[in-house]
């Protein structure tokens, strides 16, 4: 197997049971197997999925971890927006839940920030400080912090990824809510 590159189909006999995993190779018959019905649904496996919403543009459907996501641009930072979902009614539930509740993003950017701060200003002050630096006071913390993506869930929580500025060198700041 490790000859074989990635996505190549190969036919095979085996014996056993492929739901528990106990299988015997017999015999590989062909590698690079490729007809007609396949080729045309391994074309669908590979089309990418988007739904389309007026305010926020096109969001597009990730398959390889089940959720939809799309570009915005939050107070000045370019962001991501994502939708933990597969399920279209379930995207619009959750695409009408971010109007409703984040139309004021400055209140919450800021909120958000400060809450970050205010939590972890004494990690970065007791543990992460650089030979020669001083401490660092919440609003330096606030202001080198910009939002990476906001997710929706779901449950009706949320999470704000944030970039740290090199606050942490470069780890992620999670808020979830």
């Amino acid at each position: 197997m490790d000859k074989v590159k990635s996505e190549t189909i190969i036919k095979i006999s085996y014996e056993g049971d492929i739901e528990t995993g106990n299988i015997v190779l017999n015999e590989v018959h062909e590698v690079d197997v490729m007809d007609d019905n396949l080729k045309s649904h391994l074309e669908e496996i590979r089309r990418e999925i988007t739904y389309k919403d007026d305010e926020l543009g096109i969001l597009t459907f990730d398959k390889s971890i089940s959720n939809y996501k799309t570009n915005i641009v939050w107070c000045g930072a370019n962001s991501e927006l994502v939708f933990e979902t597969d399920d279209e009614v379930e995207l619009i539930e959750l695409i009408e839940r971010y109007k409703e509740n984040f139309s004021d993003k400055h209140r919450w950017d800021d909120k958000t920030r400060k809450y970050a701060a205010s939590k972890l200003i004494s990690l970065k002050n007791d543990f992460w400080l650089e030979d020669n630096e001083g401490e660092m006071k919440e609003s330096e913390f606030v202001s080198l912090i910009s939002l990476e993506a906001l997710v929706l869930y779901p449950d009706g929580s949320y999470s704000f990824w944030y970039r740290d500025g090199d606050i942490f060198f470069g780890h992620v700041i999670i808020l979830a809510i």
